[in-house]
């Protein structure tokens, strides 16, 4: 990326087969999802006159190539929820739904956005973070051959059964696949020792929070509570004062600190007082519960922020 101080957003609309560039003054341009197309398309970024900051979506793994290429190149590169994306598109009346259109959307969505852009595209955390989605996925299979089987007729257990153990054979594959990765990364092992440290959150929780969380440590409380889905949002409306409540964020690691939660409010001296306490107001345990993995996140932030803190004993 050259030195000019002039930075222009762009939005590239990514599948499995194309890459669409579009923004404000330049010729849409489409690439083919190639190692030969995004040579082409790194070319014509550092060509340009101006910086470009490039917006573009999660796609599910169609976009790593390219931030890999993009991080390579020094050239700026925000990636965000297609869910945002799709109603920032609403919200200007744009319901057609073409990749050209997509990528003006997104540099749109930029400029005027302005989305805090990538740290940096760590290719070690992105393999992590594939790695724990097949976990996910494994365990979300597990959770429905179960339910299957309660309800099975007679003919089709043996065959739900042996479909369990396949994919309880699968996790353990690949949670050592995981813990394997994790200690040939001395960074990496680390932080898990830092996260685990803390008691009540065990290895998972500790993996997910590497994996879907980058940011950790680089983070104020807000941010950090902000970013996981746990900073409770008012619902009031003129008279009307609604409950507040939590909502977005990144579900992966929220549903880890839940189960965290629950285990620090019982073992955890600190986090189980102020879990009582709670209690002992009258709030209901699953509000309690969600304020402990509130207090979760912000130690973990802090665990990793700061090597010197030290949990009190």
């Amino acid at each position: 990326m050259n030195d000019n101080n002039t930075t222009i957003y762009l939005g590239l609309d990514i599948s499995k087969s194309k890459l669409d560039l579009g923004g404000p003054d330049i010729k849409y341009q489409s690439f083919n999802n190639t190692a030969e197309g995004i040579t082409k398309l790194i070319k014509i970024l550092q060509s340009s006159a101006q910086s470009a900051y490039i917006v573009l979506e999660s796609t599910g793994g169609y976009e790593r190539s390219v931030l890999l290429a993009l991080e390579r190149a020094k050239i700026t590169a925000c990636r965000i929820n297609p869910f945002h994306a799709r109603a920032f598109a609403t919200s200007m009346g744009k319901l057609a739904k073409t990749d050209k259109i997509d990528a003006l959307m997104l540099a749109r969505f930029g400029a005027e956005r302005q989305p805090r852009p990538m740290s940096s595209y760590d290719e070690k955390q992105e393999n992590l973070r594939v790695m724990y989605d097949r976990r996910q996925q494994l365990v979300r299979s597990q959770t429905c051959e179960s339910n299957r089987l309660e309800t099975a007729i007679p003919s089709m257990r043996k065959h739900l059964e042996t479909s369990l153990k396949f994919i309880k054979k699968q996790i353990a594959e690949i949670e050592l696949m995981i813990s394997e990765y994790i200690s040939n990364n001395t960074e990496m092992q680390k932080k898990v020792d830092r996260l685990t440290s803390v008691q009540g959150v065990g290895i998972q929780t500790a993996t997910a929070a590497l994996a879907y969380m980058p940011e950790l440590g680089n983070l104020s409380d807000k941010q950090a509570s902000a970013l996981v889905g746990l900073a409770p949002y008012n619902k009031d409306s003129g008279k009307h004062s609604g409950h507040r409540s939590i909502r977005g964020g990144r579900h992966q690691v929220r549903n880890m600190l839940y189960m965290a939660a629950v285990s620090a409010a019982r073992f955890n001296p600190i986090l189980k007082t102020f879990y009582e306490h709670l209690i002992a107001e009258g709030k209901p345990a699953k509000l309690a519960l969600i304020a402990v993995a509130r207090k979760l996140i912000v130690l973990l932030n802090l665990m990793l922020k700061n090597p010197n803190f030290s949990l009190a004993k």
